[in-house]
C-alpha cells in the first residue's frame, strides 16, 4: 500500500501539505510567504492619493497574489489610510451575452452596484448614522432602489463576495440579509425611518452620463463614511464564459473600461488591473496612455522564485524546512530546489504544481517515507511536463512530437522530417510561434547562401515532452540551458547552443541545466 502524501510530508517535518493550493485566493497563509515584486509598493499606492495602474503577467505569474495582498491591506489599514476595496472579478453574465455588450456603461453599472452595496453594509454599522446627512442618505437609498432592487440571489452573493473589507464575513453577510438585497435596503430604510421602500422609486436610466454621475457621488459618500479612497481590483477577465481563455476576446471584454481615462482618473478612486500578459500588445496598440496610467510587467527571476519556494516551505513546516533539497538523500549532490525553479519558467503556480507532481510520484510508488530519488524526480518532471504541455500547446503537440528536436531550421523540417515545401513549413512555424510554442533564437550559416533562421522550442517542459524517448536527465543535460547573464531558460539542440534568445549573451554549451543542479553526477 502506497504511503499517503500527508504521511510522507509529515515524516519530513511539514505540518501541512504546502503543494495543495495553487490559487492565491484560496491561500489563507499567503502573507507569510508572499514575495513582493519590486514595484508592489507602487501598485498598492497611497489611499490618500489613489492612482490607477495595470499589471501584466503570464497565467500563474502572481497577479492574483498581489491582488489578495492589497485586499488584506484594506482590512489592516490604519484609520487614516482606510480604503474601500472592491474586487471586480466575478462577472455574472446574462444569457446570450456578447462581447459587444461589455460596454463602458455595462461595466459602470456593475461598479455602481458594488459600491452601493458596500456603502449600505457600512451604513448598517452602529456608528455610521452620524456620518451622513439626510441628502446623502436619501441619495444612497435611491441608488439602491435604482440599481439593486431587481438583482437575484446569485448576483447578490457575487457582489457581497467582492466586498474585500469584509473578507471572511461573506457568508455571515449573506445570511444576515437572507440572501436578498431587498432585505439590506429595507434594513437601511428602517434604520433611518424613511418610510416604506416602495415609495422610494426611481426609473432605471442606464447610460454613461447618468451612471457616471452616480459613480462619482458614491465615491464622495464613501469618503464621508471614513474611506480615504475606493480601490477597484480588476482580475480574471480571461476566465469568463465570454472570453474563453482567448487573448483577443479578453481584451475586448475589458477594453471599454481599460481605455477610459475619464473613469480611471476619477477623483477618489483607483483601478488596479491585473491582466494576462497575452493582451498587453492589444492594449498598447489600442492607444494605452502609459504616461497617465502606469503599466507594470511581472517577471520573476530564478533568485526570486527560489525565495518564494523557500518561504513557502518554511511557512508549512514551522520554519524547519527551507529547501526541497532537504527531502533528498544526504549523499545525493542534486539541487532539486533550483531545478524546480528553472522548470517553472517564471510561474509560481507551475513551481507548486511541479513540486506536487514529484510528491505524487513518490507517494504513488513507495510504501515507506524515505527520500526523493532521482527516478522519482524524473518521473514527476515528466508527468508535469506532459500535462502542462498539453494545456499550453495541445493543438500543435502531434506535429512537434514528429519534429523531435529542440531547435531546427525551416530546411531541416522541410527536407528531412515533413518532406514538404519550405512555404508549408513557414506556415507551420508561424502557427507554433503564435501559440508561444516556438521562438526564433538566431541564425545558422549556410555556405554560399543567406543564413537561415534558427527556431527553438520556447518551453523546457515542451522539450521534455517532445523528446519522450530520451531520459529526462538527458534532455536537461543536452537541451536546456540557463543564461549566465540574465537567468532566462533557453532550449537548443546541443550543437545549436550559442546565444541567449533574450539578452544575446553567449551560452556555454558545457553548462546545461543538469550540470548546474548536479555538477557531480
Amino acid at each position: 500500500m502506497a504511503i499517503s502524501k500527508e504521511s510522507f510530508l509529515g515524516s519530513r517535518g511539514f505540518s501541512e501539505n504546502p503543494f495543495i493550493l495553487t490559487n492565491a485566493d484560496e491561500e489563507q497563509n499567503l502573507s507569510s510567504y508572499f514575495v513582493p515584486p519590486p514595484f508592489f509598493d507602487a501598485v498598492l499606492g497611497r489611499p490618500t492619493e489613489p492612482k490607477s495602474c495595470t499589471v501584466f503577467a503570464p497565467r500563474g505569474g502572481g497577479k492574483t497574489a498581489q491582488k489578495v495582498m492589497i485586499e488584506k491591506a484594506s482590512g489592516e489599514a490604519r484609520l487614516e489610510d482606510q480604503f474601500l476595496c472592491l474586487t471586480y472579478d466575478r462577472f455574472v453574465l446574462p444569457d446570450r451575452f456578447l462581447l459587444k455588450n461589455a460596454t463602458v456603461d455595462w461595466h459602470l453599472l456593475n461598479l455602481v452596484r458594488l459600491i452601493t452595496t458596500a456603502l449600505l453594509v457600512r451604513l448598517d454599522a452602529p456608528e455610521a448614522k452620524l456620518r451622513l446627512d439626510q441628502a446623502d442618505r436619501d441619495f444612497l437609498v435611491k441608488a439602491a432602489r435604482t440599481f439593486l432592487y431587481d438583482i437575484n440571489v446569485a448576483e447578490f452573493q457575487a457582489i457581497v463576495a467582492a466586498l474585500r473589507n469584509w473578507r471572511g464575513r461573506t457568508e455571515d453577510l449573506v445570511k444576515k440579509y437572507g440572501g436578498q438585497i431587498v432585505n439590506l435596503i429595507s434594513a437601511i430604510v428602517t434604520k433611518f425611518e424613511m418610510g416604506k421602500i416602495e415609495l422610494i422609486a426611481g426609473e432605471r436610466e442606464i447610460n454613461k452620463p447618468t451612471v457616471m454621475a452616480y459613480f462619482e457621488r458614491l465615491i464622495g459618500v464613501a469618503a464621508k463614511l471614513g474611506f480615504e479612497s475606493v480601490y477597484v481590483l480588476v482580475d480574471r477577465v480571461d476566465e469568463t464564459l465570454a472570453t474563453q481563455n482567448d487573448a483577443n476576446s479578453s481584451f475586448e471584454f475589458i477594453e471599454s473600461l481599460l481605455l477610459d481615462l475619464h473613469i480611471l482618473e476619477t477623483r477618489g478612486v483607483a483601478f488596479k488591473f491585473f491582466l494576462w500578459d497575452q493582451i498587453k500588445s492589444r492594449y498598447l496598440s489600442s492607444g494605452a496612455r502609459t504616461d497617465r496610467i502606469p503599466m507594470y510587467s511581472l517577471n520573476w527571476n530564478l533568485e526570486e522564485m527560489s525565495t518564494m519556494l523557500r518561504e513557502r516551505l518554511k511557512a508549512y513546516s514551522g520554519g524547519s524546512i527551507a529547501s526541497l533539497n532537504e527531502l533528498l538523500p544526504e549523499d545525493l549532490e542534486y539541487d532539486l530546489h533550483s531545478l524546480v525553479c528553472v522548470l517553472a519558467v517564471g510561474s509560481p503556480r507551475d513551481m507548486i504544481r511541479l513540486c506536487k507532481a514529484i510528491i505524487d510520484e513518490q507517494t504513488r510508488t513507495s510504501n515507506v517515507a524515505g527520500s526523493l530519488s532521482r527516478n522519482v524526480i524524473s518521473r514527476g518532471i515528466r508527468a508535469f511536463s506532459e500535462q502542462r504541455t498539453l494545456e499550453l500547446f495541445g493543438n500543435s503537440l502531434e506535429d512537434l512530437r514528429k519534429v523531435n528536436l529542440a531547435s531546427f531550421t525551416i530546411s531541416k523540417l522541410a527536407n528531412d522530417i515533413f518532406r514538404v515545401t519550405s512555404n508549408a513549413i513557414s506556415r507551420k512555424i508561424q502557427i507554433w510561434t503564435d501559440q508561444g510554442a516556438v521562438v526564433r533564437t538566431g541564425e545558422v550559416p549556410t555556405p554560399g547562401a543567406r543564413p537561415q533562421n534558427l527556431y527553438s522550442l520556447a518551453d523546457p517542459r515542451l522539450c521534455i515532452t517532445v523528446k519522450s524517448q530520451s531520459p529526462v536527465e538527458s534532455v536537461l543535460e543536452s537541451n536546456i540551458y540557463v543564461c549566465g547573464s540574465c537567468g532566462s531558460v533557453n532550449v537548443f539542440e546541443e550543437d545549436d547552443a550559442s546565444s541567449c534568445s533574450r539578452c544575446q549573451a553567449s551560452i556555454d554549451s558545457t553548462l546545461s541545466s543538469f550540470r548546474m543542479v548536479a555538477p557531480g553526477l
